[in-house]
């Protein structure tokens, strides 16, 4: 049953993604299988724990919303979003700078998938802004848990000033 509920969650979230023009992928990218660390970088290792993920953004003055949904193989320990960074560009084709605006990890345990609907961010308008983000996600066990880690950036999106 939570296999039918996962694949039809990630449809109907695949055509409101493309209808927001935003980044759709099926994991098979950065993972840890323990803490282990070389100079503050994650040793990658591949589990494949996530399966779905996206995530998009949407303004209106000052404001930038954030949306995201990450889906993983089975039901997880913790599943969700780490690691926010919104970064800010006067061109919104490059030069993308790091903000001081933050947002704190949202993560939930012992669930399978985990969505983010219009997360409102008060931002200077007058900017493109992006997010960058990692979605997460580690497996329930006693003995060495894996933990999946894929970093993303939404595309740029224009916030107006007042």
């Amino acid at each position: 049953m939570k296999k039918t509920v996962s694949c039809i969650i990630s449809l109907v979230g695949a055509i409101s993604v493309t209808a927001c023009s935003a980044l759709t992928v099926t994991a098979e990218s950065e993972t840890t299988t323990s803490p282990a660390t070389t100079n503050d970088e994650e040793i990658v290792e591949s589990s494949d724990l996530i399966d779905t993920y996206y995530g998009y953004c949407t303004s209106s003055a000052n404001t930038l919303y954030i949306t995201a949904y990450v889906s993983a193989i089975n039901v997880m320990a913790e599943i969700g979003f780490i690691d926010f960074e919104i970064q800010r560009s006067t061109t919104g084709t490059g030069n993308w700078t790091s903000t001081s605006y933050s947002v704190s990890d949202r993560v939930k345990e012992d669930d399978y998938y985990y969505s983010i609907s219009s997360l409102p961010v008060n931002v200077a308008g007058g900017y493109y802004y992006r997010v960058y983000m990692k979605a997460h996600a580690k497996e329930t066990g006693w003995f060495f848990p894996k933990t999946q880690n894929i970093g993303f950036d939404t595309a740029g999106v224009w916030v107006p000033a007042n």
